[in-house]
């Protein structure tokens, strides 16, 4: 065997190198290694519970933008009408400045 070897090196041709695993060390490849179906069971758990915790994160800022949205609804709602109601008691002054004749006015202006 060593003779076969040495003579494989003189030609120039390389024995293929043996299959080692980067997780446990054995010669298989790494996807049939028992440690790294173990890893990736661990990152899926991992990656589960990130996604888990991604989407209760989207949840409470949804909750609470769409709180925000009704609060400010509500604001804009009370707004208009207080706008509406001052539009009203202008229009009703406007009236009333208009029927004051305007000899009385002018009087008390001078």
């Amino acid at each position: 065997m060593l003779s076969e070897h040495l003579a494989i090196m003189q030609l120039g041709v390389s024995l293929p190198q043996p299959i080692n695993c980067d997780f446990c060390g054995g010669e298989h490849f790494n996807d049939s290694c028992h440690l790294y179906s173990m890893e990736n069971s661990w990152w899926e758990q991992e990656l589960h519970l990130y996604n888990q915790y991604e989407e209760e994160s989207l949840s409470n800022i949804e909750n609470v933008l769409m709180q925000f949205m009704k609060a400010s609804q509500a604001r804009f709602k009370a707004n208009q009408n207080s706008i509406q109601n001052l539009e009203i008691q202008v229009g009703k002054l406007v009236r009333e400045v208009t029927e004051i004749p305007f000899s009385v006015t002018r009087e008390k202006t001078l």
